[in-house]
């Protein structure tokens, strides 16, 4: 009798392992037709000692960044856009730290650039923008050169994309250690570049990006690339404001407004024996700024106090280089 009801103690214990057993689906078995998922596990960032090397990296060190490379931008080139985006962000987090060294970032742009030249293929104006955001924080003169490039009418037709690869240049300049020659080459490319955009708002990064050469070539106290980026500047406001003046080109004119106050800031940390080499230029886009402020455009919204505004600023940089107009109502007087 102790004998069954061990035994009925026992099947109690045994049967709901079986039950539970039966009711789980067992896993399929990959076949050709139906492949086993990837894994999505993603690859770990590079370590600290990396990040903040100032000896050549070796080849495990290459290896781990190249492996954070290429696992972000396999999901940048594949991904949804949440996806593509969160991936952008994470490469970001890690060139953008404070402690990351030149070599460092070196390595990093070694590892993308493959990447970046498949993403720009893609002809997808998100994924490329967001890979040229990544791209921008490798601080360099290659990077700068990639922007410029994707900022170029007869190179990216894109609007979407100038506009959004414009936007990085200012702080990829001032933040990549040019060379001199660097700066020149950079100075006359964007400049080629601003005379033939549409867009205003590429010309207005465009005027940005080369009053920050500007701005280095100053700090660096290098005074051939010092006045070359200067004149850069000016032939690109120039050729915005010529662009105003054409029917197909008034839309130009919020990037004429947007120039010419980049232009007084310009002025406001330039010495007076400086400014006199380049007032004759410049006295030739206020002129041009007042004539196009009384004119007329009711098919573009906002026309008129944009070309109001200009014409204040167009003033005040007379002003500032020494030019200051006879009042019509004084000249009788």
């Amino acid at each position: 009798m102790r004998y069954f009801q061990q035994l009925t103690i026992l099947l109690a214990l045994i049967a709901p392992i079986h039950f539970a057993a039966a009711q789980t689906t067992p896993a399929p078995t990959p076949t050709k037709s139906a492949p086993a998922a990837k894994s999505e596990a993603k690859s770990p960032a590079p370590n600290k000692e990396l990040v903040t090397s100032t000896k050549p990296i070796d080849a495990a060190g290459q290896k781990q960044i190249s492996e954070f490379i290429a696992s972000r931008c396999g999901i940048m080139l594949d991904g949804e856009q949440a996806q593509v985006r969160l991936a952008a962000t994470e490469i970001q987090s890690v060139l953008r730290q404070p402690t990351a060294t030149p070599i460092f970032l070196r390595a990093c742009a070694d590892s993308l650039k493959p990447f970046v030249t498949k993403i720009i293929a893609t002809n997808d104006a998100f994924r490329i923008n967001n890979i040229l955001q990544v791209v921008r924080w490798t601080r360099n003169a290659e990077a700068l050169d990639i922007l410029i490039q994707q900022s170029t009418t007869e190179i990216q037709k894109s609007a979407a994309i100038r506009i959004g690869s414009s936007r990085l240049m200012p702080g990829c300049v001032a933040s990549s250690n040019l060379t001199a020659p660097q700066i020149d080459s950079a100075a006359r490319r964007i400049r080629e570049a601003a005379e033939s955009e549409t867009q205003w708002a590429v010309s207005v990064h465009e005027m940005q990006a080369l009053a920050s050469l500007v701005t280095v070539a100053q700090e660096a106290k290098l005074v051939a690339q010092l006045d070359f980026a200067r004149a850069e500047f000016l032939k690109a406001l120039t050729a915005t404001t010529t662009q105003v003046s054409k029917p197909d080109g008034r839309e130009q004119i919020f990037a004429l407004q947007r120039g010419l106050i980049i232009l007084r800031d310009m002025l406001l940390k330039t010495p007076k024996e400086e400014m006199a080499k380049i007032s004759p230029a410049i006295r030739a886009i206020t002129k041009a700024t007042k004539l196009i402020a009384k004119e007329k455009a009711p098919t573009i919204e906002g026309f008129a106090k944009s070309a109001a505004n200009a014409e204040i600023v167009a003033g005040v940089i007379d002003n500032l280089i020494g030019i200051k107009e006879i009042d019509p109502k004084s000249k009788g007087s």
